[in-house]
């Protein structure tokens, strides 16, 4: 366990260690206490009040993972120590696996642990089926442990794990499994507009004046001194100092439980301030054309996988051990043998110091930097706003996509391990014949007089790789088919996070298929096959017009759209204008009105809870049509009373029949009418619908202690099911 108390275990790292404990404890305790009352969530206090907290996240650090047997080994090495400096020895009971299983899932850890959800309420179902896994086994104990947690098993086969376990031999330990295991890591970049931001930052400044207003009093009380209202806007670092300028009034001034507690939320709130400056405006929140008239605080979440880092140095670069310096270990010695000194205590924190500073710290063949956002790894993005659905606040989702998934079904997904292999054998025969790696080594096949044996290899190994094109496809990437489940489920947890939103709510495929419809833009197109590829001249909505020369029939749908296209290439080009242009939608209504909504009917199901489509009413919406083809409509009592009813069409063609059972008693209120009228039929002139669900209580608080999974399994469809449908 060397490395927690940046020493050996020995009594001057163990000494310092068992120092700082104390504190570390204190500041859990009020960064918990703090959170409660952030957003009172009693899974805060539990985290807070656990006085193992800081040994298991160090045990976390040092083991990869929360496991008794590292916790244990620490908390006897603590003991005995202890016990060594004549402090007696600790009383640290030993922990099981079932007994830190519930840890687990507070979210201890930088990652949420092996079970705990992440900051996005993520929570890796493989890694919370191993916590509770046997110590020792064979592979297919292992593999039955996984199939008892729900979407464990699709995790551990989207990660690999599953191939790991099935090709292990022997019996296992659970180290050894916990070895294997590499969880899927997400990240996140979330864009808000300027009202949006402006509220949120007027309400933590509001939270900081109070309690810097709070502290200034305690402060006085303790001291007896007069403090000018200035001090109440002082850092956190300038009231630590100002607290420690006062110790000779107070010795325990600045132990004081109370101040300590005010002074890490006054550095919460610093925190949050800066994030939310920090915080990018939307791309497209204010956008009519990608937006539903009458929402507000837009926001934008990119879902993101992590940059995975270079872990080697470029060829020629080595680190070396470096005697006689005053400050430096080690070197970094290049191709021509001149090193430069690198900071670093060990060879490894040596190796990591010269690739951040001298060297790209990213792989470039796991970036994707295509599509809508200059943010690099977009995994799917959500765009969202708030609006009233029904006299009830909702979280609206506006669109749900992901650029890197659809390109990959396109233009495919590059082969990591197929590249790997052709970068190897290209770099052997550049070396053999002195060459540069990167040139399209089989041009110069004749010139080196290479064997027909390197050039047949090296053509397979590049036809592997890339496409006719010279194309390497986009990189490889996670939830290939279900990205959208992943994106529904984070704005799920954002509506979640918010008690004032009671309600989520998502547009229909005939929206999303209405606001890219090429009619919208376009004029029209004339398309002219040139043997197998077509020259395109559009006429666009604007007046400005595009010539478009050989276009192949892969590349027309970046143009038209993947239905034009494929009409296009049917009919081997043609003029096309009008109703011509009226294409396009399938998608939008697969993923929106099939994927999505099968989705949040299967997820939800144990709340009770299913989507429901929702109308919008417009303004001049006074009457709705049961299915039978029955008008009812709207009106007010012959009295004038101002108290709308709800009035059923009489087929006689007299005065309709006043339905007694929906009396309005809100005068003057249309909305509320226009409520009411929807149990009847649907709403005449209404501009757009939107699927919906509401948020329970039961769902809002089962979720925010428990999170979501990352993965989910698929129901097997049973023999015949759907055969006679």
């Amino acid at each position: 366990m060397a490395g927690i108390w940046d020493g050996p275990p020995g009594a001057n790292g163990l000494w310092g260690y068992l120092g700082k404990y104390p504190r570390r404890l204190q500041e859990q305790l009020l960064s918990g206490m703090g959170a409660f009352a952030e957003d009172r969530q009693p899974i805060h206090l539990l985290g807070a009040l656990n006085p193992a907290g800081p040994l298991i996240e160090d045990a976390a650090v040092q083991a990869g993972g929360l496991l008794a047997p590292q916790v244990n080994a620490l908390s006897q090495s603590l003991s005995q120590g202890s016990e060594n400096l004549g402090l007696g020895p600790l009383s640290i009971p030993e922990v099981t696996d079932e007994q830190l299983a519930p840890l687990l899932m507070l979210g201890m850890g930088g990652r949420g642990g092996m079970g705990g959800r992440n900051k996005m309420g993520f929570y890796s179902p493989s890694g919370k089926a191993l916590t509770t896994a046997p110590g020792k086994g064979q592979s297919g104990q292992y593999l039955a442990h996984l199939k008892k947690e729900p979407g464990a098993t699709r995790e551990a086969k989207e990660t690999g794990l599953l191939q790991a376990l099935e090709e292990a031999p022997g019996t296992l330990t659970k180290e050894e499994v916990v070895s294997m295991w590499n969880p899927i890591e997400l990240d996140e970049t979330v864009k808000a507009d300027d009202s949006y931001r402006a509220g949120l930052l007027a309400e933590v400044m509001d939270k900081r004046q109070a309690t810097g207003v709070r502290l200034r009093d305690r402060v006085m009380e303790l001291t007896g001194l007069s403090l000018p209202q200035s001090v109440m806007q002082h850092s956190v670092s300038d009231w630590e100092q100002e607290l420690r300028s006062y110790t000779i009034f107070a010795e325990n001034l600045p132990g004081d439980p109370q101040i300590m507690g005010l002074l890490s939320d006054l550095g919460r709130y610093d925190d949050q301030s800066e994030n939310l400056a920090s915080v990018a405006k939307t791309k497209y929140g204010n956008s009519q054309d990608l937006n539903l008239p009458g929402g507000s605080n837009a926001k934008e979440i990119l879902v993101q996988l992590p940059r995975k880092p270079t872990t080697e140095l470029p060829e020629g670069y080595r680190i070396t051990k470096l005697d006689g310096h005053p400050r430096h270990k080690f070197t970094l010695e290049g191709p021509t043998g001149v090193g430069n000194p690198i900071a670093g205590n060990s060879f490894e924190e040596a190796h990591e110091n010269a690739l951040r500073a001298y060297f790209s710290w990213t792989d470039k063949s796991e970036i994707y930097t295509e599509g809508h956002w200059d943010e690099p790894n977009v995994l799917a993005h959500i765009r969202t706003n708030e609006r009233d659905v029904g006299g009830v606040k909702a979280l609206h989702i506006e669109e749900i996509q992901s650029d890197w998934h659809q390109q990959g079904q396109k233009k495919g997904y590059q082969n990591n391990a197929a590249v790997a292999e052709f970068e190897a054998y290209s770099k052997e025969l550049a070396e053999k014949y002195d060459l540069n790696p990167q040139h399209n080594l089989a041009m110069y096949a004749t010139s080196k007089n290479m064997s027909p044996d390197e050039v047949v290899k090296y053509n397979q190994l590049q036809n592997e790789v890339f496409d006719d094109e010279g194309d390497t496809g986009v990189p490889d990437a996670p939830y290939k088919k279900d990205w959208h489940e992943l994106a529904f489920k984070r704005a799920l947890m954002e509506g979640i996070n918010d008690p004032s939103i009671e309600r989520l709510t998502w547009t229909t495929g005939d929206v999303q298929a209405d606001r890219y419809s090429l009619a919208k833009y376009i004029n029209s197109i004339e398309a002219q096959a040139v043997g197998d590829n077509f020259n395109l001249a559009v006429t666009h909505k604007d007046g400005h017009a595009q010539n478009l020369q050989n276009v192949t029939p892969d590349e027309l749908s970046d143009h038209v759209g993947k239905e034009m296209a494929e009409k296009i290439v049917r009919e081997k080009g043609g003029m096309y204008s009008g109703l011509d242009l009226e294409v396009g939608g399938e998608f939008h209504k697969q993923l929106y009105d099939k994927k999505i909504t099968k989705f949040a009917k299967k997820f939800l199901k144990k709340y009770g809870v299913e989507p429901k489509k929702w109308q919008a009413p417009s303004h001049t919406t006074s009457s709705a049509t049961a299915k039978d083809g029955t008008l009812y409509y709207i009106g007010g009592k012959a009295d004038g009373d101002d108290i709308w009813h709800i009035y059923k069409e009489m087929p006689d063609n007299s005065e309709g029949k006043w339905v007694d059972d929906v009396l309005m008693e809100t005068p003057g209120n249309m909305d509320a009418a226009r409520e009411a009228l929807r149990k009847y039929g649907d709403l005449d002139d209404s501009p757009y619908d939107i699927w919906s669900i509401d948020i329970t209580p039961e769902m809002r608080q089962d979720l925010q202690e428990k999170g979501v999974p990352l993965a989910m399994n698929k129901r097997k469809r049973r023999i015949g099911q759907g055969l006679l449908a």
